[in-house]
């Protein structure tokens, strides 16, 4: 038995081209090699060869090793292969008994799996880069009983294989060749193929004859603003490719190429840099081991793996000829460095100059030179510290070991020095950029990320140091190793994919292979340090790690002001220094100055360390938080980017729960709380809630519901897949005149309150929320609508193509009625492209320079407010809840601030809060109301509003509110619990731990918690934080118990750069509170007093004093501040309640104005505050009005109508400056506003008196109703439009631009209906104006068009609505020879949405577009020469009002666009076949002679006629061709395919009576063609009229279908190995010929033509012939006998 192994596969191969920038790996690779092509291993039989075939088949040796194993169990395998899958009988015995068998099999597959060199095959290959946790990487393996193979399945993946898929298709829908399939995982750049088009470059002499070589030009490389010169020109590019054609040589040759001084600007480019990448790092083939000492003999060498290396080119060159790779590197790290021009980034740029980028690039690679060139060293001097494995390489002579020492040390040299120096001058440049504009972030975040890549750099230079035969790593250059580690660690953002959004220059994971090399020697290092070195390293590197960009360097501060650190105790705690006391003052420095002699004190680990430096970590610690970059699976969700954007973020973790994370961000004064997963339950349900939904059991007034609801509930909620939804309703009956019903849903698997159903009687349509779970609050979000004109939110009606059309009631519904599935917890969303039920809170603080609520305001993302507010101002508006009480009706009050303040000036004040009864509903609804001011007078009431808030606190006039009593009586049980020295459960308290560790100081005091009081008055405690090891304690005595003290915090503790002080709070632990100086005073009195948010937001009413039914007067600042002196003055107690104090306040300005009264005081004050705050306009408020909820027959209710002809009711917004009317009926429309057709009306009265919405834009316009004059035909067609008039009654049609698609229903194919899809945002972007104005002509019947644009849109929307007789009217006014605009391209473009219109008619229309339009430089969205073939087609039933005179429509033949044969420019083998070019040229030469006869088609040519030529191809084979000869008319008969269905009609074809076939038989026998094929195989329905087409053409075959699948047919099936289905199998003489099979339906008969023109002769031709011919004669012979 030779045993069995696991073959490498494709390891090798798919290495070859990977860039392996340190050593070892490259050794280790060669190592791995070795092994399994060693001579022992290649006897054994090979088991798991996955990578031998695309169906997993189980090899020969998987077989044997399963049988052998079953052997040893006593088992009986009758299906060895199964015993390999999961959840089967026959696999389980195995398993049991040898589980370890799965771990084997899962890791070899992800091996092989890994090597599979299609990027496809993986889950991460397209845009999205889905994060997996570890458990989603199990496998699941399955028996595929049709493939005969195994199939493997993940959470990762479905159906995995370790090859490419054959079948594959391209990006264009085309089957690869075998060619074309992937042969690389990384494909090698270094390929002289790579950069250049087809046919492949393999010689020189390709190189030399290719007539345009590449210039190696970045798509994208401008030089300020122009198109840079190429890079390359043609003489150095065919140098380059030259050399990459010779692979073992190509190192010093690429390498020496780019180290001139005239060449090494040329690395600017990024294809170059790739290539240089790739001839350096990438191995190359591997030299075997039988192939060791051998020598090519003869040139070029018949053997590719002699031209290998060991361990790669790289180490290769290193060991022959270093001289080339040394002297190479040197002269171009010398290059680079001249390339300095003293800036890091170009003036307005996000990325470093290209000279930086050179820079950045040959330090790079120089450090990967360098690593090798170490490594050879170290392996030649020091080889017995380093492997015990021998070297396959010769060592070479002394004088090659001489020259890597020389360019070891110079480039260290340079590394350390010239590059290590400006790397620093380029982060002080930053720096001083950052310094010079401190406030603007942009610059900020650009600037840090961009020091990451200097960092980074920096730190590679640093990888060799302390190595065998490397210079020791000194102190400075640890400060620099640690600095930028634990800066890196704090800024930059990791595994981020894109550029654009913070990935570094070259892979993290360089970064980590380097701190794992020099950890060691970093922490030998620092543990050997004295008390001085330690402190300047460790200050240094915290200045580093701390500040903006990471300046390197010591500045005098930090040696005045240096902490003094320590070593933390704990053979735990090796390598974590912390700051053990800290001296600011020149005394305390004379005094407590540490020396070079005197040792590193020791620091205790309490976790209360201000400042922690783990050095094994790379990690910096304040106050016990870890601070380092936001997460990247919390930066990246879109409610984060939407307010702090892609910018890194350095943050800490303050807390971590079970439900929730909170972070604290550095510098922005925000907080985000990370809820990982929503709720697993609903809603409770109200008892308002308790009647079942019975469409029998409704009340009277509620008849109106089932029509309305049923079928939305029959089609959506009535199951069977979610399961049907149970709807509740509420327990009373409507009232008769309710206008609005609510349902509530219950969750199919919760149980609770899941959907709310709004159902509008006046609007007949509903609308459905679902209920969310964002922060673990629940919110009720709108995503579903039958009619998407009345609804608050913007939902887009589908477009796509259906087969019927939909019902009438959903005709405008819009949504989904399960945005996501149904599963065991609530989404945070309902948009369905946001995965995940996770969300995230932002809070911001109140010292926030936007906020303006005077407390902690914390972000309502938009999806949470939908179908609560209109769209419209979603949009514009960022909305933050601040900290009001709920108070009795749960009410929240938001701010809605401008996302642009140049476009937006409006902040809007949003309070929510229910109302006991609602007017449209009859019960307890919410209530919203929205008020909009100017921002910047809200933002001068807030200057205000603080001013005298701080007055109150510093004279103490204000008090928090009273306790409620639940407060009151936690607070009692608290003092109680104090004074009896008592405990509860789950108390926090300290305790001794003096008899917890020998030694212990009796002193110290540990944190711990109480799991339970005991009868004996003594407690079990469990030790906290880092005393978590000591466990549990029983029976501690009370004694021994204390409370846990405040935390104190200690002086001249380091601080972060710009930390305010409420971050500087937020850095302190939980239970931390700064120690109070005891000056003797009570403690009630150093209690700072402030004004609550409640109490801030309630303020406004201390400056407006009311008196009687006057209006209200704004009292100034100075006013109030005079008025609160007073009351102090006055001995007046602290107030709590503002309206008392707003009381106060007046009575003593009332009192203060004397003689003059309270109006003279009112007047004086409201002249001053509008001196103050502006006044005027800038002051004025407004309301928003419910267009949604308006009572039927009301003036609201009659605008929404109207106005939703043109805008959905969720972009539209009217306001009202009746701030406190309460009648419905009473307030004035001030505004109202359109925002996205950029549209404002506004309600004045006309000459008449007669009240009328005017528009703003266009000041004689007014809306009319008179909608009388228009006709069908006028406005058929245009589905929304407006009428306006003006006074002199001139209407015209306000359209707004819009894209239209005409969905295709297959039911209804000549369907007219058009939805508009409001949601193309490239059609918006490219809009100069949002709507079109037509005017109607003075006699009713049609409208005119202003302008091209109008006319183009009027003009699609007439040919959509299949008019075509208007359509072709409107051609003329397009007419033009001028460039279209981007508006009028974009409508262009919109006629491909026409494109399924094959009516006569509409190939009229178009071909009188392209006329028109010929000159405009766009071309049509049709295919020119398919329309005019298709016209000429349909000629006959052209209508005469749309048919083209001859004139133009020979002009359009003659035209360059049109595709006469082959050879045209335009020509495309998909859309211009043999029959579309045969009638474009027929029709041409028709119309030349025709015009020149000038006549007619078909007229009279004379006696002597016109010759026309006239060009009809042959049929092609396998091809539509919808015209060939037939002449089955005259008795000819051709070949058909024979059926055969069972095992008798078989033998009758194979074994044929007919003499003269048998007789006349070609050598061999006569081919026959037998296709396999069964019904149920979805590639032989495909396959079978194709081939039916190919019969007729091949008469010489004999073509049979053979039904597999019929009783006794299996058997010859079986007969001929069939196994895939269907299958051609070519006979000659009864046997299968060579190659003679093709197996499925991709590319079946093309492969089958194949096989045909290989296999058929001249000799089968002849027989046939012959065969024909006697058959002929024999039946004319018949034929006379039977007429004598």
């Amino acid at each position: 038995l030779r045993g069995f192994g696991v073959g490498v596969g494709t390891f090798g191969k798919q290495t070859e081209t990977m860039e392996v920038h340190t050593p070892e790996i490259a050794v280790a690779r060669a190592a791995v090699l070795d092994y399994f092509e060693s001579p022992m291993q290649k006897k054994l039989d090979k088991i798991f060869h996955w990578e031998d075939n695309f169906n997993l088949h189980p090899g020969r040796g998987l077989i044997k090793w399963l049988r052998m194993i079953s052997r040893e169990i006593a088992y009986s395998a009758v299906n060895p292969h199964l015993l390999l899958i999961d959840n089967c009988p026959e696999s389980s015995m195995l398993l049991k008994n040898y589980p370890e068998i799965r771990c084997f099999r899962d890791i070899t597959f992800y091996w092989k799996y890994l090597l599979n060199p299609d990027a496809k095959a993986f889950p991460n290959s397209g845009p999205r880069q889905p994060k997996f946790v570890r458990m989603q990487a199990v496998q699941a393996w399955q028996w595929n009983a049709e493939e005969k193979g195994y199939r493997v399945d993940s959470d990762l993946m479905q159906g995995m294989r370790c090859v490419p898929d054959p079948s594959r298709l391209s990006e264009d829908g085309r089957q690869l060749k075998a060619d074309e399939q992937p042969t690389h995982r990384y494909p090698s750049t270094a390929t002289p193929s790579f950069f250049v088009p087809p046919p492949p470059l393999r010689t020189e002499d390709d190189a030399i004859y290719r007539a345009n070589l590449p210039s190696f030009d970045d798509d994208d490389r401008t030089v300020k603003g122009a198109k840079a010169s190429s890079m390359l020109n043609q003489r150095d590019s065919e140098l380059l490719i030259s050399f990459l054609t010779v692979p073992y040589i190509r190192v010093p040759l690429v390498l020496n190429f780019f180290a001139s001084e005239d060449r090494v600007h040329k690395l600017a480019s990024a294809k170059l840099r790739l290539i240089l990448d790739s001839v350096l790092f990438e191995p190359g083939k591997h030299l075997p081991l039988n192939a060791q000492q051998v020598e090519p003999k003869v040139v070029p060498t018949t053997v590719p793996s002699l031209l290998g290396c060991a361990y790669g080119l790289l180490l290769n060159e290193l060991y022959r000829s270093p001289e080339c790779i040394c002297s190479g590197v040197l002269s171009l790290v010398d290059s680079a460095l001249a390339l300095d021009t003293g800036s890091v980034c170009d003036d307005e740029s996000s990325e470093f100059n290209s000279s930086v980028v050179i820079i950045l690039y040959v330090i790079r690679l120089a450090n990967r030179v360098l690593n090798y060139v170490h490594y050879v060293v170290a392996r030649l001097k020091h080889y017995e510290k380093l492997v015990d494995t021998p070297v396959r390489e010769h060592p070479p002579d002394n004088s090659a070991v001489q020259v890597l020492e020389d360019a070891q040390a110079k480039l260290s040299e340079k590394l350390c020095g010239p590059i290590t120096l400006l790397l620093d001058d380029y982060l002080t440049r930053l720096h001083e950029e950052t310094e010079e504009d401190p406030e603007d972030e942009q610059l900020i975040n650009r600037n840090s990320r961009l020091a990451c890549d200097l960092h980074a750099h920096r730190l590679l230079a640093l990888r060799t140091l302390g190595g065998p035969g490397a210079k020791a790593l000194e102190e400075g250059t640890a400060t620099s190793l640690i600095g930028s580690f634990v800066y890196l660690t704090a800024r930059h953002t990791w595994n981020k994919r894109l550029r654009e959004s913070g990935q570094l220059l070259f892979p993290e994971t360089e970064l980590y292979e380097l701190l794992c090399v020099q950890r060691r020697r970093l922490v030998r290092l620092a543990d050997g340090l004295k008390q001085s070195p330690l402190d300047a390293m460790m200050q240094t590197a915290l200045q580093v790690a701390t500040s903006t960009t990471g300046t390197l360097g010591t500045s005098t501060d930090v040696i005045d002001a240096s902490n003094r650190w320590g070593k933390l105790q704990g053979y735990r705690s090796v390598g974590r220094f912390g700051i053990a006391s800290s001296r600011t003052g020149a005394g305390d420095q004379a005094e407590d100055a540490p020396t070079y002699v005197e040792n590193a004190v020791e620091v205790g680990d309490t976790g209360l360390l201000g400042v922690e430096m783990d050095l094994q970590l790379g990690q910096m610690t304040l106050r016990s938080k870890h601070l380092a970059a936001l997460e990247s699976d919390i930066a990246t969700l879109p409610d984060v980017r939407m307010v702090l954007g892609d910018s890194t973020m350095q943050a800490s973790l303050l807390e971590r729960a079970q439900y929730r994370r909170r972070y604290r961000l550095v510098g922005v004064r925000h907080e985000v709380e990370f809820w990982p997963d929503g709720h697993a339950s609903c809603p409770p349900l109200s008892d308002l809630w308790e009647r079942d939904y019975d469409p029998a059991e409704l009340f009277d007034s509620e008849r109106w519901l089932p029509p309305l609801f049923e079928p939305v509930r029959k089609s959506f909620f009535d199951g069977p897949s979610p399961p049907p939804m149970h709807f509740m309703m509420a327990a009373g009956p409507l009232p008769d005149n309710a206008e609005v019903a609510v349902l509530l849903g219950l969750h199919p698997k919760l149980g609770g309150p899941f959907k709310l159903v709004y159902l509008f009687r006046q609007y007949r349509c509903v609308h459905v929320y679902e209920c969310v779970s964002h922060a673990r609050r629940w919110w009720y979000s709108l995503h579903f609508t039958t009619e998407n004109r009345y609804c608050l939110r913007e939902l887009q009606p589908s477009h796509e193509p259906r087969f019927n059309p939909p019902p009438s009631w959903f005709v405008r519904g819009a949504g989904q009625p399960y945005p996501k599935q149904v599963g065991d917890k609530l989404w945070s969303c309902v948009d369905p492209s946001r995965e995940g039920s996770s969300s995230v809170a932002i809070v911001r603080d109140a010292a926030h320079q936007n906020n303006l609520s005077g407390g902690r305001e914390t972000l309502v993302p938009p999806y949470l407010l939908h179908g609560l507010l209109p769209q419209a101002l979603l949009e514009t508006h960022l909305f933050w809840q601040d900290e009001t009480p709920p108070g009795r009706f749960n009410f929240r009050r938001m701010r809605g601030y401008p996302k642009d303040e140049e476009q937006e000036h409006h902040l809007l004040l949003v309070d929510i809060f229910g109302s006991e009864t609602v007017l449209i509903t009859g019960r307890p609804e919410r209530v919203v109301r929205c008020e909009r001011m100017l921002l910047s007078a809200s933002r001068k009431a807030f200057e205000r509003v603080s001013a005298v808030a701080g007055k109150l606190e510093a004279l103490e006039l204000v008090c928090p509110p009273p306790r409620r009593k639940r407060e009151e009586e936690e607070q009692s049980q608290e003092e109680k619990k104090k004074a009896a020295k008592t405990f509860m459960e789950d108390d926090r308290i300290e305790t001794l731990a003096s008899d917890l560790v020998t030694g212990m100081s009796e002193e110290m005091w540990v944190p711990a918690k109480v799991l339970s009081c005991n009868s004996d008055g003594t407690y079990d405690l469990e030790y906290m934080n880092e005393w978590t090891w000591v466990g549990t304690v029983r029976n501690v005595e009370a004694a021994n118990l204390r409370e846990k003290k405040a935390e104190v915090k200690g002086k001249n503790i380091w601080v972060f750069e710009g930390l305010s002080d409420s971050e500087d709070d937020a850095w302190r632990s939980d239970d931390s509170e700064e120690e109070e100086e005891d000056t003797g005073e009570p403690q009630e009195s150093k209690k700072k007093i402030t004004v609550s948010p409640e109490q801030f937001s309630r303020l406004a009413e201390v400056l407006e004093a009311k008196e009687g039914t006057c209006a209200a007067v704004t009292w100034t600042v100075e006013m109030a501040e005079k008025a609160i002196a007073e009351l102090k003055a006055k001995g007046a107690a602290p107030f709590h309640d503002m309206q008392a104090l707003a009381n106060a306040m007046k009575e003593v300005i009332d009192a203060g104005a004397g003689g003059a009264g309270a109006g003279a005081a009112a007047a004086a004050g409201a002249g001053a505050a509008g001196a103050a705050g502006g006044g005027g306009e800038e002051g004025e408020r407004m309301v928003l009005l419910d267009l949604m909820y308006a009572p039927r027959r009301s003036r609201l209710h009659s605008l929404a109508k109207t106005l939703s002809n043109v805008e959905t009711l969720a972009n539209i917004c009217v306001w009202t400056k009746d701030v406190g009317r309460k009648d419905p009926e009473g307030y004035s429309i001030d505004a109202v506003e359109l925002p996205r057709l950029k549209l404002t009306f506004t309600a004045r009265k006309d000459h008449n008196g007669v009240e009328r919405l005017f528009s703003v834009d266009h000041a004689d316009l007014f809306i009319s109703n008179d909608h009388s004059a228009l006709s069908p035909r006028m406005v058929g067609g245009i589905p929304q439009f407006l009428l306006l008039s003006n006074l002199r009654g001139e209407m015209q049609l306000l359209v707004p631009v819009l894209p239209p698609r005409r969905p295709k229903i297959t039911t209804q194919p000549f369907t007219t209906r058009l939805v508009m899809d409001r949601t193309d945002q490239e059609w918006i972007d490219s809009l100069s104006q949002r709507f079109y104005l037509y005017p109607i002509h003075v006699s009713l019947s049609f409208v005119l068009t202003k302008g091209l644009n109008s006319a183009l849109y009027l003009l699609l929307l007439r040919l959509l609505h299949r008019d075509y007789d208007e359509a072709y009217r409107l051609t003329d006014s397009i007419a033009t020879d001028s460039k279209l605009s981007a508006e009028g391209v974009q409508i262009f473009k919109a006629f491909a949405f026409a494109s399924d219109d094959c009516h006569p008619d509409c190939h009229a229309v178009r071909l009188k577009v392209s006329l028109v339009t010929i000159d405009s430089g766009t071309p049509p969205s049709w295919d020119l020469t398919r329309t005019l073939a298709e016209y000429t087609r349909k000629l006959a039933h052209v209508s005469v009002t749309c048919r083209l005179p001859l004139q133009e429509e020979l002009q359009l033949l003659e035209s360059d666009g049109v595709v006469l044969d082959e050879q045209s420019v335009h020509y495309s083998a998909e859309l211009h076949d043999a029959f579309t070019l045969a009638i474009v040229n027929n029709r041409l030469h028709l119309l030349r002679a025709t015009i020149n006869l000038g006549g007619e088609p078909g007229a009279a040519a004379g006696a002597e006629g016109v010759i026309v030529p006239c060009f009809a191809s042959p049929r092609t084979q396998s091809s539509g061709w919808p015209w060939y000869q037939d002449n089955t008319v005259f008795g000819e008969q051709y070949n058909e395919a024979v059926d055969v269905g069972s095992t008798e009609e078989w033998e009758k074809v194979m074994e044929t009576d007919d003499h003269l076939r048998r007789e006349l038989a070609p050598p061999g026998g006569w081919l026959t063609c037998v296709c396999f094929h069964v019904l149920w195989s979805s590639g032989s329905v495909q396959l079978m009229p194709r081939l039916a087409d190919l019969v007729p053409m091949h008469p010489w075959v004999t073509f049979v279908h053979a039904k597999a699948d019929c009783r006794g047919m299996d058997k010859i099936a079986k007969q001929f190995q069939v196994e895939d289905f269907p299958t051609l199998v070519l006979l000659r003489g009864g046997e299968e010929v060579p190659r003679g099979r093709v197996k499925g339906a991709v590319r079946g008969i093309e492969r089958l033509l194949q096989v045909l023109t290989e296999h058929v002769t001249e000799a089968d031709k002849s027989a046939y012939a012959q065969l024909l011919y006697r058959q002929k004669q024999e039946a004319g012979e018949e034929e006379e006998a039977a007429a004598k």
